[in-house]
């Protein structure tokens, strides 16, 4: 039968006490977010913003920057339909909007999406000529 223990007491450790240092003192911590380098991502955003918006219209540098939001591994995939929502415009101002960005070469349409293949996947560059 077990005992019941009254408040206040303070058992015994039936084992011995465990160091405050870890053992693994001596090896490297991983790094947290904070101390990790700036990646290309945002370089190429930075470059954007300070190089080439400033000569492109309103709706240009919003499709660029939700395409730069959405897009992973180098390639953004998206609709017209969903940036023209996203940015809050019409349908035709983002198809404007592409057709001037693809001329000057800050997107290109790796593959061209439709009915039955769903939505266009674009490659970015954050300069004209890069």
């Amino acid at each position: 039968m077990a005992s019941v223990i009254p408040p206040g007491v303070v058992l015994a450790p039936e084992c011995p006490e465990i160091p405050e240092e870890p053992a693994s003192v001596g090896l490297p911590r991983p790094q947290r977010r904070s101390e990790r380098k700036p990646s290309d991502r945002f370089e190429s955003i930075n470059t954007f913003i300070d190089q080439t918006m400033r000569g492109l219209s309103h709706a240009d540098s919003l499709v660029w920057l939700v395409l730069w939001r959405i897009a992973r591994n180098g390639a953004a995939r998206a609709s017209y339909g969903d940036l023209a929502n996203r940015i809050g415009c019409h349908r035709s101002t983002v198809t404007k909007s592409l057709r001037r960005l693809r001329e000057m070469g800050l997107v290109e349409v790796v593959v061209r999406g439709d009915q039955y293949r769903g939505p266009s996947t674009y490659r970015l560059r954050s300069e004209v000529g890069a």
